[in-house]
């Protein structure tokens, strides 16, 4: 169905601006239905939430899309890394990321014990209402860096007095900029040990699949971007969700209670067992999506099971269908 509503792009950038973008989606998807046309920065678009055209775009018909100028918007501070590329160096790239998480290391749970400890002393030692999102933040950054090279930067200890709150909270952005380029060209320093070798066995393993200096810092500064930003916005919604729903809080605790009283050594293997901790991950996830909205453009002619797009058209903006039939049932009073 064909949308024409004055003022698009303000629309969007003002609901952006106040953090309710996902409600002016789902308020025009209500209205227009699950595919909609529209024009955004003064160019033609499409929105879907409708899965059979997401299928399509992501699965049957993917070599027909790209990123379009997405990439090259990305690309001074992703690189040349997996999240900027397309088609077969995509594919490519996927497949050799995708290999190095058969490591041991990665199926140990060891790893995360220091972060974990670092942000419950931390806690511990609170006695006001606590922010909780920055320190998930911190906490996901180190536990990337762990998993990833061996070494976690210990971000959640850099800051931790109330002098240093205000002049931490400013300089994020750049502590972690240098921050991860700091411990990416460690990890990369061929001058280890043997008994480091087991400790840095991801970063090592990469190096011999990225000889190229800019390439390898490229691909891992896009690891440390998925690792950190989605993981702890899932750990946030989660934490938020529980606490709201008293019956599903209760049913977990018993759940990891009796799996601890059984279980020394934890894997990831046997935390993939635990099936009702799996299914509270996945309800978060489907209705609070680390990545709610996606975009792709048309790289030839093709088409879509509910309308067709040509090469000509740049931008589409698919939302999230689990999140927003979810949304619109309880808008309706369905759930």
């Amino acid at each position: 169905m064909s949308c024409r509503w004055e003022s698009t792009d303000r629309q969007i950038f003002r609901a952006n601006d106040q953090s309710r973008l996902m409600e002016l989606f789902l308020f025009h998807f209500r209205f227009w239905g699950t595919t909609l046309e529209h024009k955004f920065l003064g160019k033609q678009a499409f929105g879907t939430i409708e899965p059979r055209n997401l299928q399509a775009m992501l699965s049957s018909n993917f070599e027909h899309w790209s990123l379009g100028l997405r990439s090259k918007a990305m690309k001074p501070l992703l690189g040349s890394g997996i999240f900027a590329q397309d088609g077969k160096r995509w594919e490519t790239s996927r497949s050799l990321l995708r290999s190095q998480f058969k490591h041991a290391q990665y199926e140990d749970c060891e790893v995360f014990r220091q972060p974990v400890d670092s942000l419950l002393q931390q806690l511990s030692q609170e006695y006001r209402v606590v922010d909780l999102q920055p320190k998930i933040s911190a906490l996901t950054l180190d536990l990337t860096t762990a998993v990833l090279f061996g070494d976690s930067i210990g971000s959640l200890t850099a800051c931790t007095t109330n002098n240093t709150v205000q002049f931490a909270t400013a300089f994020t952005t750049a502590q972690d900029f240098v921050a991860k380029h700091q411990i990416i060209n460690k990890g990369m320093s061929t001058d280890q040990g043997e008994q480091q070798a087991e400790r840095y066995a991801f970063i090592n393993s990469l190096m011999q699949c990225y000889p190229d200096r800019h390439t390898l810092r490229s691909q891992v500064i896009n690891l440390l971007v998925a690792g950190r930003d989605t993981t702890a916005s899932t750990i946030t919604w989660t934490l938020f969700l529980i606490v709201r729903h008293p019956k599903v809080l209760r049913k977990l605790k018993q759940e990891l209670e009796a799996f601890l009283s059984r279980e020394e050594n934890i894997s990831r293997t046997k935390l993939n067992n635990m099936l009702y901790l799996q299914n509270v991950r996945k309800e978060v996830l489907r209705l609070y999506p680390p990545v709610p909205v996606n975009s792709r453009t048309a790289s030839q002619d093709t088409t879509l099971p509910l309308s067709f797009a040509s090469a000509s058209i740049n931008e589409w903006i698919p939302l999230s269908r689990s999140r927003a039939n979810a949304s619109i049932d309880k808008a309706v009073g369905h759930g």
